[in-house]
This record gives structure tokens, C-alpha cells and sequence, in this order.
């Protein structure tokens, strides 16, 4: 039902978008340029809405490339045993979509020094497309990031002991 009413919604901002342009353009003089500027008032009005959504994943992406790492020491971590120390997540500010980055961070049990530490983003729906989908995320772009890398697989490859935490 939702997914009908979201396309009967887009079927219906088209045409008033395209009602607009039309009565715009009527405005504008005869000139070279009028059918030029009545396409680019016709795609920016219909983008309008979820613009928001498309700026914010653009942000998303760069945040997401530069944190796409697994920080580890490894001459540090072999044999080592870590436990999770959790950490607050950070509100992302500046950006168009709500964006909160969680540090994850494995110390050693002993010393309590940071052994392996990434990050992971999160980022909720534009203004419009909140109202559409489950849960708040963005209908654009994938509003999920983590490592590429396996942290499983370089625990494993390291010999690292995970615990709880004590």
C-alpha cells in the first residue's frame, strides 16, 4: 500500500512541477535561451524534494571512503588478547542527512592500549523519503558503511584473543 501511494505521490509532484515549468516559461521572453532555462527550472524543480538525499550521499560517500579502514598495529597485536571498549557515537554535523559515526575500539587486556580500532557510518533519510521508508534510511544511496576488510579475518590472521569485556 505504502509503495502506491509513494508512486501515486511522485505521479502527482510531477505534474504540478510540470504545470509550473509551463506557466514559468510562459512568463519568460522569446529568446535563444527560454526552452534551455525551462529544462533546467523543470529538473531542479523536480528534484526539489529529495535534493536533500542527493547532496547527503554524495557527503556520505567521502565520509565513508575516508573511513573505510581497519586501524591495527600489528606488530603490536600478534598473540595479543583485547577485549571491546565501547565508545559514543559522534553526530556527523554539517551534513544534509543525519549522519552518526561509532568508533569501535579493541584494547589490549592488560595494558588497556588500543590494539584494533575502525569505524562505522550510519545515515538517515532525507526530509521526504523518511516518510517512506522503514526505519528512517535514505531511499538514494546505502546509508550502512563499514570496513572492507574483515576483522574477523585479521583477529584470526594475528592470533588475537577476544574477551569480554571485564
Amino acid at each position: 500500500m505504502a509503495g502506491l501511494i509513494f508512486i501515486i505521490i511522485i505521479g502527482i509532484w510531477f505534474l504540478i512541477v510540470l504545470a509550473l515549468t509551463s506557466w514559468i516559461a510562459k512568463k519568460l521572453p522569446q529568446r535563444w535561451w527560454k526552452i534551455p532555462l525551462s529544462i533546467l527550472i523543470f529538473v531542479v524543480l523536480l528534484i526539489l524534494p529529495v535534493i536533500d538525499e542527493i547532496v547527503g550521499g554524495w557527503q556520505f560517500k567521502r565520509l565513508c571512503e575516508a573511513n573505510a579502514d581497519i586501524q591495527v598495529d600489528k606488530e603490536a597485536a600478534i598473540g595479543k588478547t583485547v577485549y571491546y571498549q565501547s565508545q559514543a557515537s559522534i553526530e556527523i554535523k554539517g551534513t544534509w542527512v543525519h549522519i552518526v559515526l561509532q568508533p569501535w575500539s579493541f584494547v589490549d587486556s592488560i595494558t588497556g592500549e588500543q590494539i584494533i580500532s575502525y569505524n562505522t557510518l550510519l545515515a538517515g533519510g532525507g526530509l521526504f523519503f523518511k516518510n517512506f521508508s522503514q526505519g528512517g534510511v535514505p531511499l538514494l544511496f546505502n546509508g550502512s558503511c563499514r570496513p572492507k576488510e574483515s576483522l574477523k579475518d585479521i583477529i584470526k590472521l594475528l592470533e588475537v584473543k577476544v574477551l569480554d569485556r571485564p
